[in-house]
C-alpha cells in the first residue's frame, strides 16, 4: 500500500473514504493503484481517460508518463489519441476486432494526422 500512496500522495487525506465516493479520476488512480501493489510485468488499462475532465485526464497522462519512465510495461486501449501517443512506444488501431494499422510512436514516426486519418477512414 505505501507504494501506491507514494505513485498517488493526493488519495492519503482520503484513505478513509469508500472508493463509490471518489471523484471519477481519484477512482482511476485507486485501479491503477491496485495493479502497481501487486508488482505486475505488465499493466493493462482499459480507456483510463474515459469520462474524465481534460483536467483529470491530464493528471492520469502524468502518472502514465512516470509509469512508463520507471520501465512499467503497459498495454493501453485509448481513445484519446494524443493521451496515447504520450505514452506509446506502438500503436495499433482495431476495427471490428482486427489491426488494420499500427506503426512506431518513437521519434514521430506517424503524424497526428495519419493516424487520425486511419482510425476514422
Amino acid at each position: 500500500m505505501r507504494r501506491a500512496y507514494e505513485w498517488f500522495p493526493k488519495l492519503w487525506p482520503k484513505r478513509h473514504l469508500r472508493a463509490q465516493s471518489l471523484s471519477g479520476g481519484e477512482q482511476q488512480m485507486i485501479a491503477i493503484g491496485r495493479a502497481l501493489v501487486s508488482d505486475p510485468t505488465l499493466i493493462l488499462l482499459d480507456e483510463p481517460s474515459g469520462g474524465l475532465a481534460p483536467r483529470v485526464v491530464d493528471e492520469i497522462a502524468e502518472i502514465l508518463i512516470k509509469l512508463k519512465a520507471a520501465k512499467h510495461t503497459m498495454l493501453i486501449v485509448e481513445q484519446n489519441i494524443a493521451l496515447a501517443r504520450s505514452v506509446a512506444d506502438r500503436f495499433y488501431i482495431l476495427r471490428e476486432g482486427e489491426v488494420i494499422d499500427g506503426d512506431s510512436v518513437v521519434n514521430g514516426a506517424r503524424s497526428m494526422e495519419e493516424i487520425v486519418r486511419a482510425v476514422y477512414l
